[in-house]
């Protein structure tokens, strides 16, 4: 049967015509160097990764097949997802286009039934068949619109399909390069360069595992004489990006540790000290991160940790240690929080304890007066202020440290790694603690932080209580203000955060439905039930207009205005608030879902001992947490 190949299908495989004689250095070369591949076909293949010939050598089949044996399309219809050969007669032919994709159908016949063929964005095939005309077809039995062969082969008299039982690899391809193109060059430069692959691994480590040498393995996967040989094969070549991945590591950590940053020293009489400005014990966790971190500074190398660990198991005051042992140092920390609610919450609570240790603080965001920013400013290049607290305005282009020694980051997965680094470049080989709630498998975190070392903190500060967790839906969500005035009698305290402040923030179409989850009706359906009585504001708003209804507590909201919200929480019994203005969980957007958080209250410690219950309720697109 003859074929047409038009000006977009791939070219035959010249590769063997002809190759760069030092096979070695060829590996390095462009693919643009291998015959019959110009700068359209190279391009292609980029989208596969592949630019380089070493690439191409590398580049693993998706999986190996065993051919199917020809079976009557009855049959081959009911084997779904497996790999068959038909013989049948072409009943159909559509080609349809989708600008540059396209999909060419055949509908094919024989004694036993019917079956469809597809082939995706191959234009060209329609020159290969003819109504009337019988076909040999090889492919995975899919469904499109009833039972269908899925981007099968042709066996035709030049290229008869290979004999059932035969291994065949299937490759990736690439738009106009079809697979089994891309797998004749894989093997070509396979079979001409694998020999010259060096082994990195010792070969008593490769046999301890069962695993052939590189070059071995190149040459197998690309030619497997059985599906064993393939799988010892894949296995060797899987570790090479996972070794290449940590050689790069390795080679960041040997840098940097090869790099002087601030010594900060501190003897078991310094360190107990330090311990015993804090007003209550740490944990035993705490501890083994206390002396990991005195650890890394005492090093002389910068340090990079990342620290894990829940809301509530005590990671803040684990950087405020770190602080106050560089600052004895003469180095300057930078503390980054991602929200200026945060950041403020950060200082205000911690700047007494800072001051009795004769640290200075202070703080800085880009809503502060530019009176005040420029004081803070020339603190900071002064070297008068220790540590500084803040959001995104801390690695601004006109901030200037005089000793930069410290970066703490807090929740630093809503951070992006250029904005970590123009921070930690404000100093001269800064140390590095970063912090997180959000949990990450440990094989998670060598690959995606391996240059870090980690610590993470499994145990709660005692006096902390067991967290209890609702889902209340549907009907039961009429229940919730009888519960909360049942609990508010009993003496706690609620929390009630809804996704959002006001309309504004959702989409234009449907700001009926951001009015339905702001804060602000929140506070308003509140204030309509017996849970009024509770007292829901924070304080009487002052005479000034209002930046949003009181008794709602805003991270939009001025500071002066939030800081009295936020005192007066401690004195009220219902709060309602936005999102922003809490590090409760957030809750997704729904037609009218609202998250509730209720904390009992200790008044003997309000801050530090409290049995906290949830009660979440977001519509029907709520999930368990």
């Amino acid at each position: 049967m003859s074929r047409h190949r038009t000006a977009t299908e791939p070219k035959p495989d010249t590769a063997d015509e002809g190759a760069p004689h030092d096979a070695s250095a060829a590996l390095e070369l462009p693919l643009t160097s291998l015959p019959g591949i110009g700068p359209a076909r190279a391009e292609a293949l980029r989208s596969l990764g592949v630019r380089r010939v070493r690439d191409l050598v590398f580049l693993l089949p998706r999986r190996l097949q065993t051919a199917g044996a020809e079976l009557p399309i009855a049959d081959a219809s009911a084997r779904r997802g497996e790999e068959v050969t038909i013989r049948a007669t072409v009943d159909r032919i559509a080609l349809q286009r989708f600008g540059r994709r396209s999909t060419l159908r055949l509908t094919l016949r024989d004694g036993s039934g019917s079956i469809a063929a597809l082939f995706f964005n191959q234009p060209w095939m329609r020159k290969s068949f003819e109504v009337g005309k019988e076909v040999v077809l090889r492919g995975k039995v899919g469904v499109a619109r009833g039972p269908a062969l899925l981007s099968p082969k042709l066996g035709t008299d030049e290229k008869p399909l290979s004999a059932a039982g035969t291994i065949e690899l299937v490759y990736p391809s690439a738009d106009g390069v079809s697979s089994e193109a891309v797998g004749r060059l894989a093997r070509s430069i396979a079979a001409r360069c694998a020999s010259t692959i060096e082994e990195p691994l010792p070969a008593e480590l490769l046999a301890a595992r069962d695993l052939p040498a590189l070059a071995e393995a190149v040459a197998t996967i690309h030619a497997p004489p059985s599906a064993h040989a393939f799988e010892r094969a894949r296995r060797r070549l899987a570790l090479e990006p996972l070794l290449r991945m940590g050689a790069r590591l390795e080679e960041r950590r040997r840098s940097r540790a090869e790099s002087g940053a601030l010594r900060v020293e501190l003897d078991l009489a310094a360190r107990a000290e330090l311990l015993a400005r804090f007003p209550f014990a740490f944990t035993k966790g705490q501890l083994a991160v206390v002396d990991e971190l005195c650890a890394d500074l005492a090093r002389g190398a910068p340090m990079r940790r990342l620290l894990q660990g829940d809301v509530g198991s005590g990671k803040t005051v684990l950087g405020v240690f770190a602080c106050l042992a560089v600052a004895r140092a003469g180095g300057q920390s930078a503390f980054l929080a991602p929200t200026e609610l945060l950041a403020e919450q950060h200082f205000a609570g911690l700047k007494e304890l800072l001051r009795a240790c004769g640290v200075h603080a202070v703080f800085l965001t880009g809503s502060l007066a530019a009176a005040e920013r420029r004081a803070v400013l020339a603190q900071l290049e002064s070297g008068m202020a220790d540590v500084v607290f803040g959001t995104h305005a801390l690695f601004s282009a006109d901030v200037r440290y005089k000793a930069l020694a410290l970066c703490v980051i807090d929740e630093q997965q809503r951070f992006g790694v250029a904005q970590r680094t123009r921070l930690v470049e404000k100093g001269e080989r800064a140390h590095v603690l970063l912090m997180t709630a959000t949990p990450i498998p440990r094989t998670l975190a060598l690959t995606l932080y391996g240059d870090l070392d980690t610590s993470i903190l499994r145990e709660r500060p005692a006096g902390r209580g067991r967290v209890r967790t609702k889902w209340v839906r549907g009907a039961d969500r009429r229940k919730v203000p009888a519960y909360l005035e049942e609990r508010l009698a009993a003496g706690e305290q609620v929390y009630w955060v809804a996704p959002r402040i006001g309309a504004s923030a959702v989409d234009d179409e449907d700001p009926e439905a951001g009015e339905r989850a702001s804060a602000e009706r929140a506070f308003a359906k509140l204030s309509e039930t017996p849970v009024a009585a509770h007292k829901i504001e924070l304080r009487p708003p002052p005479p000034a207009p209002p930046a949003g209804p009181p008794g709602v507590s805003q991270g939009r909201r001025a500071p002066a205005r939030r800081d009295a919200g936020s005192v007066g929480v401690q004195r009220d019994r219902i709060v309602s608030r936005g999102r922003s203005a809490s590090r409760a969980p957030s809750a997704r957007r729904t037609g009218e879902g609202w998250l509730v958080s209720l904390v009992r209250q200790d008044a003997a410690a309000p801050c530090s001992s409290r049995t906290t219950a949830r009660i979440e309720a977001e519509g029907p697109a709520a999930r368990r947490r």
